[in-house]
């Protein structure tokens, strides 16, 4: 029987299966423990101790290592991959986004004065009419 040891603990369904992905992709042997009962009702994690990554117990030391590595050497990678600094990259690939933002929240703002112009226009009208009826009233 092969020992397993626990790679580490999450609590959040999503980072547990990243890092099993980097574990796997890196050539370990890792399981998701506690998985099932997860998805099923994520609001059991707490309970369960979390979701345990655990993979036999000879990996162990050379998978922490292979994490460390890849976290540290993660801005070098992504900027190989745009192929510009990572903070213009950024900007870059969320500029799009920012567009669509402005162009979906000006419409509140838009709505808002037209809203009040409407309001105030109607509220005139109507004290238009009150000052007609008071005056009509006032004359007979």
């Amino acid at each position: 029987m092969i020992m397993r040891a626990v790679f580490g603990t999450y609590f959040m369904i999503e980072e547990a299966l990243v890092v099993a992905s980097l574990l796997t992709d890196g050539g370990f042997d890792v399981s998701v423990d506690n998985y099932g009962h997860a998805t099923i009702d994520p609001m059991m994690i707490p309970a369960l101790g979390g979701i345990r990554l655990s993979l036999p117990a000879a990996q162990l030391r050379e998978a922490r290592s292979y994490v460390a590595d890849m976290i540290h050497s993660s801005q070098g990678r992504l900027e190989l991959e745009f192929g510009i600094p990572l903070p213009a990259a950024i900007a870059e690939h969320f500029r799009w986004r920012t567009w669509i933002m402005a162009v979906l929240s000006v419409p509140t703002p838009v709505l808002m004065a037209g809203l009040a112009l409407i309001w105030g226009l109607r509220t005139r009208k109507l004290e238009a009419l009150a000052d007609d009826n008071q005056g009509k009233a006032s004359s007979s």
